[in-house]
């Protein structure tokens, strides 16, 4: 009996056991802790662009006759496309954009600058692609990069000159080695957007103010360990189509 207790409590040898490697970058030590964050913001994300487009102007009761005629008293869109209004260039509103803006990310101010492809899928859908330059309030206003990559799913509210859409999709972060000494981190973001359509004036193309609401996700901590920019989001700024 006494033989067989110390062979049980002789330890095991570790000698061939191996650990695994993380497969990609999701999945090391950096970006552990922040997994339920980030996949919580790519879900908000990805429900938010398809729940704005199943308020479709086709199911309102004052849907548009055969041949697309209103009076100018009374001015509406049909989906995503103006129709004989004359605030908006109808012609303009579903092409490529430009926008600049002005946004707080967790406390950090920026500026940014996006461009948005043309409205695709019943003009419904689009990519947007956008730089940003921010600044870190507490370690001397450090200037660090991002950039984002998503995709949005858009509809007009009913008449109105208001665009309602959700937008999610990826982060990619370049902090300053002042305060964060990796070179890069990644994440998600999504948000919801309301865009306010301008009258024209003198111009030819399309022009609007936005306002954007969400959230942003990613693994960057600072060289003390500190998480930064995760959190509450908003951005506003103006929208020029080509």
């Amino acid at each position: 009996m006494r033989l067989k207790q110390m062979r049980s409590k002789r330890p095991r040898s570790h000698v061939g056991s191996t650990t695994r490697a993380p497969l990609w970058p999701y999945e090391s030590a950096q970006f552990r802790p922040h997994r339920k964050v980030i996949c919580a913001v790519l879900v908000v994300a990805l429900l938010g662009i398809p729940a704005t487009m199943l308020f479709s102007q086709d199911q309102h009761p004052n849907k548009l006759p055969a041949n697309n005629t209103l009076p100018l008293d009374f001015p509406t869109f049909e989906g995503a496309n103006a129709v004989d209004h004359p605030l908006t260039n109808q012609q303009s509103i579903n092409h490529i954009s430009l926008s600049f803006s002005l946004q707080e990310w967790s406390n950090e101010f920026g500026i940014g600058l996006q461009i948005t492809s043309p409205w695709f899928l019943h003009e419904k859908v689009a990519a947007r692609l956008g730089g940003f330059v921010l600044w870190k309030h507490d370690t001397n206003w450090a200037t660090f990069y991002a950039l984002r990559l998503g995709l949005i799913g858009a509809n007009f509210m009913a008449n109105s000159d208001i665009r309602l859409y959700g937008e999610g999709g990826f982060l990619f972060l370049f902090p300053n080695s002042s305060f964060d000494s990796d070179p890069f981190a990644f994440g998600g973001y999504g948000h919801f957007g309301f865009e306010f359509f301008l009258p024209m004036v003198n111009i030819p193309a399309s022009s609007s103010y936005f306002i954007e609401l969400g959230s942003n996700g990613t693994g960057a901590k600072t060289n003390s360990g500190q998480s930064y920019l995760n959190g509450f989001s908003i951005s506003t700024g103006l929208r020029v189509y080509l």
